[in-house]
Order: structure tokens, then C-alpha cells, then sequence
């Protein structure tokens, strides 16, 4: 019988074993990135293409998101309920969805059904009704959706902080569109869009399960492999001028508490100094056991919790600090944020360091637990021009962090005079609080300027 009253002994070693990535390219100049695993007779697939929100057209914001909305709208010789009852029928999870820089595709397929899962995904990708009534009917959920988002302050205070830091570029616009830029598109809009992003050599496959590079090939060269359409790829040329010391408060009268996004723009993903800036964000508030929370949560009892974390694009990043809080503590939870955010700056114990690469080693084989954990994985090293053998050299890298790096990366990448700070709630209490404050130029909006 089990005595749960002895904890299990713990000899300090992790057992674990990264997935092997395989690369090869079809004829047709599509990537295929596969991991073999044979423990269950299952293939998750990801379709990739450079289709994602920041190739909106101005004035088309959206236009991304409702594509991806209407692609298995209809199909080759199938409609959207024969679509839907052919998934259903053989099992297959499917799905489809647009970021900011792609767009993907995603099967969780049973080995059996592979050949017919990646015939249905060559149908959506090649064949794509794109008909009117499917038009209409997609763009007012799409309308009904941005509704409903307009209404949380969460969605107000998160399209805010991205529109302050990417300001004047193709990532400033929410995914979704506004209601105006997708209330004025246009089937023809989709069909133009469709042409342009996508095409073989743009398309990248990540596969993890019970398949190998020569079978997954040969299936995917039979549905795939006549396909030679030339897409009209652009190349996107902008720079980065973010809004530096500004605080937006909106107002939303029936807000029941405030929300709070403090941040800045930061480096690409594949900046050399990734590491010790994700060491110094964990100890800033990437964690249960973080400054940010300790101060605000436990010590001043402001949040439930409090959170800071780094996003990327393929062009750049952001770091965003984000929680919420009784409206009465605006004031007072934003000063101990900036407190927090200046303390760290060249200020970290060896202690913290210590505990913090234990930390970030421990849960590293947890991005790797599922089928689709691995897949992401995967798609992040593609997606972010990393190399594949990225993860193999990962702990040792972390370990290998000097604190003169990571103390080095607190400055540089943590900057007060870059940060932006977006507030929503009552905005009448909100801006009492902040009357004398001089620290930040601000500005009030309604809901309407925001989105």
C-alpha cells in the first residue's frame, strides 16, 4: 500500500528525449518537417502559409480572418455539412485559424484515415468554394464576434497595448478587423487574397506521429504534387515607431474592475540574447513565485495575479505585463508595477538566477508532452528562422548564462522610457487617481477610437 505520508525520492535528473526533426522539400518546393513517433497510431498535421494578418490590405483589416473562416466553407466536390460529417465520421480533429504572420491548418488524424485526412486538406487548400452565400454568412459572424470582443475590457486593453507598440505598422490592427473594415470587404476581397498567399512553395508541413518522410511524401505528393500555382508575394518594409511614455485610459463605465496591459516593443525571437531575457522576465512575473506577484498579489492584495510575457512576431516582439484590478487600485497597482519594472534593472540575486534556470529546465519538457505541444514547437522554430537543432542546445545554453548576460539583458530589454500603459474601466475614477501624476503624458479614448 502507497504511505502517501513519504515524498517520492528525487535523484535531480531529468529523463527525457527531444523529438528527432526530419526536413525534406517536395518537388513541388513545399517544407515538410517531420517527427517519427510510433507510440500511437495517430498523425497530427499542420498547414502552413504566410497568409496571416499583417498582409491585410489597409482599410481591409480582417480580411486574413475572415479567409480563414471561409476556406472549408465548401470544398471540391463537398459542401460545409459534407465537409464537417467527413471529419466527423473518420475521427479527424480539424481546424483553421489565422495569427498575426500565418495562417494554419491543423489534422489529428488516426494512421488509418492519413491518405483521406490529407485528401480533405487538399481539397480546402486547393479547391476552396469561396461562394457568396458562404460569404455572407461568415462575415456576419465575424461581425457578431467583433460585438462581442468590443464589449471586454480584457479585448479594449490588449487591442490598445498592440496598436500603441506597433503603431503605423501591419501588426497595429487587431486579427479580426474592425467592424468597419470587415463590414465594407468583399467576396472578390477574398478571392484576391487567397491568390496572393497562397501557393506550394510558401506552404510548409509539420508532421508528428506514426508516419515516416517517405510515406508522408509519397501521400502528400499524390494530393499536392500537381499543384504549381505562383503566388504574388510582397515583401513587407516598415519600421518600428512605438508610442514611449504614454498611458491611454478608456473608459468603460460598466467595468467591474480596471484593466492594466504596461509594456514595450522588444527584439525578435531569434535575437541572441532570447535566453536571458526570458530568465529576467520569469523572475520579473513569469511565475507563480515572481516579484510582480509577490508584491501585487500576496504582499499588496491587489490582483488574483499578475503576469508579464513576451510575444512574438516574425518582425519583432513584444513584452507586456497584464492583470486587473479593483477600479479604487489603478493608481496604486500601476506605481508598484513601474517600481517592480525599474528594481529589476541591474538588481537580480544569484538566488533568483539559480531558482529560475531550475525552473525554466524543469517545465522545458513540457512543450514537447503532446502530439500538438510538438507540432508548435516545431512551427515556432520554422516560423521564427531558428535552427532545427534549437531545443537539442537549449539547457545547455540556459545553464550556460552568465549573470553578467542576464544582467546585461535587464537593462537593455527592460526599458521605463519605452513603455506604454493602457488602462480600462471607469475612466472618471480612473483618471481622479492619476490627476496629478506627471510621469506619463495621457490620453483618454472611448471604446469607438480603440476598435
Amino acid at each position: 500500500m502507497l504511505d502517501r505520508t513519504i515524498p517520492p525520492k528525487i535523484d535531480g535528473k531529468i529523463k527525457f528525449t527531444l523529438p528527432e526533426i526530419q526536413q525534406t522539400k517536395l518537388k513541388n518546393s513545399s517544407n515538410i518537417y517531420l517527427v517519427t513517433k510510433k507510440d500511437l497510431p495517430i498523425v497530427q498535421l499542420n498547414f502552413s502559409f504566410p497568409a496571416g494578418s499583417k498582409f491585410d490590405p489597409q482599410a481591409q483589416e480582417g480580411l486574413s480572418n475572415l479567409t480563414s473562416y471561409l476556406l472549408d466553407e465548401g470544398a471540391g466536390n463537398l459542401n460545409a455539412l459534407q465537409l464537417s460529417d467527413e471529419f466527423e465520421k473518420l475521427g479527424i480533429i480539424f481546424g483553421i485559424g489565422s495569427s498575426q504572420d500565418e495562417m494554419h491548418l491543423s489534422l489529428l488524424t488516426l494512421k488509418e484515415h492519413l491518405d483521406r485526412a490529407i485528401e480533405l486538406a487538399s481539397m480546402i487548400i486547393l479547391k476552396p468554394w469561396l461562394k457568396e452565400s458562404e460569404f455572407k454568412r461568415e462575415k456576419q459572424k465575424v461581425l457578431g464576434k467583433i460585438l462581442q470582443l468590443s464589449a471586454r475590457p480584457s479585448y479594449l486593453a490588449d487591442a490598445m497595448f498592440i496598436k500603441s507598440c506597433f503603431r503605423d505598422t501591419p501588426y497595429e490592427h487587431p486579427e479580426v478587423g474592425f467592424n468597419t473594415s470587415v463590414d465594407n470587404l468583399a467576396l472578390d476581397d477574398v478571392h484576391q487574397f487567397y491568390n496572393k498567399r497562397f501557393s506550394p512553395e510558401e506552404m510548409s508541413i509539420i508532421s508528428v506521429g506514426d508516419v515516416d518522410a517517405d510515406e508522408l511524401s509519397e501521400v502528400i505528393t499524390k494530393y499536392f504534387g500537381k499543384w504549381d500555382t505562383n503566388s504574388e508575394m510582397e515583401n513587407l518594409s516598415f519600421n518600428f515607431n512605438p508610442d514611449e511614455r504614454k498611458l491611454y485610459i478608456i473608459n468603460k463605465d460598466d467595468a467591474a474592475q480596471t484593466e492594466i496591459r504596461v509594456g514595450h516593443i522588444t527584439s525578435e525571437r531569434k535575437d541572441p540574447a532570447h535566453l536571458a531575457k526570458m530568465v529576467v522576465n520569469s523572475i520579473l512575473g513569469g511565475s507563480f513565485s515572481s516579484r510582480l506577484n509577490s508584491k501585487l498579489r500576496e504582499e499588496k492584495g491587489y490582483t488574483y495575479g499578475i503576469r508579464s510575457s513576451f510575444f512574438f512576431t516574425q518582425k519583432s516582439g513584444l513584452l507586456e505585463i497584464s492583470t486587473s484590478v479593483d477600479t479604487e487600485n489603478s493608481f496604486n497597482a500601476v506605481n508598484e508595477i513601474l517600481n517592480e519594472f525599474i528594481g529589476i534593472r541591474g538588481n537580480i540575486k544569484d538566488e533568483e538566477i539559480s531558482f529560475t534556470k531550475s525552473y525554466l529546465t524543469k517545465r522545458f519538457p513540457s512543450l514537447f508532452e503532446t502530439y500538438s505541444q510538438i507540432t508548435r514547437s516545431i512551427n515556432n522554430l520554422v516560423e521564427h528562422d531558428l535552427p532545427l537543432n534549437y531545443y537539442h542546445t537549449y539547457i545547455d545554453r540556459l545553464n550556460g548564462l552568465s549573470k553578467e548576460e542576464i544582467l546585461d539583458a535587464s537593462v537593455k530589454y527592460f526599458n521605463p522610457e519605452q513603455l506604454s500603459i493602457v488602462l480600462v474601466g471607469n475612466g472618471k475614477e480612473i483618471k481622479k487617481q492619476f490627476a496629478d501624476w506627471n510621469e506619463f503624458n495621457i490620453e483618454e479614448l472611448t471604446p469607438g477610437e480603440v476598435i
